[in-house]
């Protein structure tokens, strides 16, 4: 039920807002998950008018028809988006140095997606590792590495540090392009991730 309460909260939904329950997929044969669902939304009950297995099938028959650039005006007038279920982001120190998560994409946001932070390396430093993470904690250890490059030969500035941006792209394929880009000099090294 804690993906339930955090559905609402991504969605900026309260329980009462919601006018009807429908589960999809393996859900719909589990009576205990039923249960918990009209237990949570208090007075409503889950709808089983339709085929769980066929609403999931079917919301990946309009993704694929749309990513193949089918011209069908019944595919294109149905609204389907594809999120990024996940956070992902990098990890950094704060001037204590202790490492934490920095989000640069927030779960649910629309794919293809394209954002960008500024950040500082350590002082001193002449290399950077940047290591790409997904997930919802703020501490590093308890997300998932999904991988890490080094950019080296960084020209710190005058407080010491190098001002790097870092951009996340993820394309409509899901695949994952983690970049990072020295400002003052414009040297870059980048990763490409792709979903297992």
């Amino acid at each position: 039920m804690e993906l339930v309460e955090k559905c609402l909260l991504d969605g900026e939904i309260k329980k009462k807002d919601v006018d009807e329950v429908v589960v999809v997929g393996g859900s719909t044969r589990i009576p205990k998950v039923q249960r918990l669902v009209e237990e949570f939304f208090v007075g409503k009950t889950v709808c089983k008018n339709m085929n769980g297995d066929e609403a999931v099938a079917f919301g990946a028959a309009i993704l694929a028809a749309k990513l193949s650039g089918n011209n069908d005006n019944a595919v294109w007038d149905t609204v389907l988006q594809d999120v990024t279920p996940f956070s992902l982001g990098i990890e950094v120190d704060d001037d204590h140095e202790k490492c934490y998560m920095l989000v640069i994409i927030p779960r649910n946001t629309s794919v293809p997606a394209s954002k960008k932070k500024i950040v500082n390396s350590r002082k001193g430093s002449t290399l950077v590792t940047i290591s790409v993470y997904q997930g919802e904690d703020n501490k590093v250890k308890d997300n998932i590495l999904l991988g890490r490059f080094d950019l080296g030969g960084l020209t710190p500035g005058v407080n010491g540090k190098s001002q790097l941006e870092v951009c996340f792209k993820i394309d409509a394929n899901g695949i994952l392009h983690v970049s990072a880009q020295e400002i003052s000099t414009g040297q870059t090294k980048s990763i490409t991730i792709t979903r297992n």
